[in-house]
């Protein structure tokens, strides 16, 4: 009997030390900083996720790229790409558009970026917003007009008339950080109508996509995208004020159900600040080292809170 309780406390996780989370924090900033330089950017996506991860002296030229050659001044919004022009607007793009204006407001301080997250956020939700079924619409002509059925989208994520888990994914961080900029309207309401449409469309993990009225439609899951909500949906949480305590047990079921993916090391972390299991950190132990930026510099977040919270 012995025997077989030191044997289960010798198989259990290690709680991480202070020298070993300060060697992963040594490790994943050197990481960060030895990235190859992504090509220049040509599309929304790209442009905004160039904005997101710029340091400070390269944010300004995106910034100015965004604001004078992506906004559409005339409709609202901005295009998918300005050369070769790409005008119609897809909700993903204008989610990461809105993510990273947000988050370079509130590394500036500037009101110029400030003012124009709250027009893109309010374009979106006079344009997109679905009152019926709730969510939003996410393909459009390039005056927000319905497109046919056979127009191609630009990003492979969704297709005309269909929701996304991924874009819906994208809109709930661009509201999370749109909620910490002043008077951001009905972000809140908004947030909270996205949080309900995350939680109740991830679990089971079997489809992506979704008709208008949020009835599935056969497509594949990726992993990555549910251990991208673990990670996402607590910041959701606190931004909108709502307690997490009703999520914990579907962040948990994904992060057991779902085989690996480039988001499993911060889905790790995430879980392992929230519940201290030991179980989790090893997980994160054990899973290679993330290679793009997103989820090494969200990774090296987490790894820094866990620091400041290690005895």
């Amino acid at each position: 009997m012995l025997r077989r309780q030191f044997l289960s406390l010798a198989a259990a996780p290690l709680m991480p030390t202070r020298p070993e989370l300060r060697a992963l924090i040594d490790r994943y900033e050197n990481l960060l900083a030895t990235l190859p330089p992504p090509p220049p950017p040509l599309d929304l996506p790209s442009t905004a996720a160039a904005l997101l991860h710029a340091p400070p002296a390269q944010a300004e030229p995106l910034f100015l790229s965004l604001r004078d050659r992506f906004w559409d001044s005339r409709h609202g919004g901005f295009l998918w790409q300005p050369k070769p022009l790409l005008p119609n607007k897809q909700l993903y793009g204008q989610a990461l558009a809105l993510t990273a204006l947000a988050e370079y407001t509130l590394a500036s301080r500037r009101k110029e970026p400030a003012e124009l997250s709250l027009r893109l956020f309010d374009t979106l939700d006079q344009r997109a917003h679905d009152s019926v079924h709730g969510g939003y619409v996410e393909f459009f002509l390039h005056d927000w007009s319905t497109p046919p059925v056979n127009e191609p989208v630009y990003a492979p994520s969704t297709a005309v008339g269909l929701k996304s888990l991924a874009t819906h994914i994208h809109l709930l961080a661009a509201l999370t950080a749109l909620l910490s900029l002043p008077k951001p309207g009905p972000a809140r309401d908004r947030l909270l109508e996205l949080i309900a449409i995350a939680t109740t469309s991830s679990l089971p993990p079997t489809t992506s996509l979704f008709a208008r009225d949020w009835s599935p439609q056969p497509s594949p899951f990726p992993p990555a995208l549910g251990h991208e909500l673990i990670w996402r949906l607590p910041a959701a949480c606190r931004a909108a004020r709502l307690p997490l305590s009703p999520y914990l047990s579907l962040l948990r079921s994904l992060f057991s159900t779902l085989p690996p993916s480039p988001h499993t090391p911060i889905a790790a972390l995430e879980l392992y600040l929230l519940t201290s299991q030991t179980s989790y950190f090893e997980a994160f132990r054990q899973s290679p080292s993330p290679s793009s930026p997103t989820p090494l510099s969200e990774s090296l977040t987490r790894l820094r809170q866990a620091l400041q919270s290690s005895p």
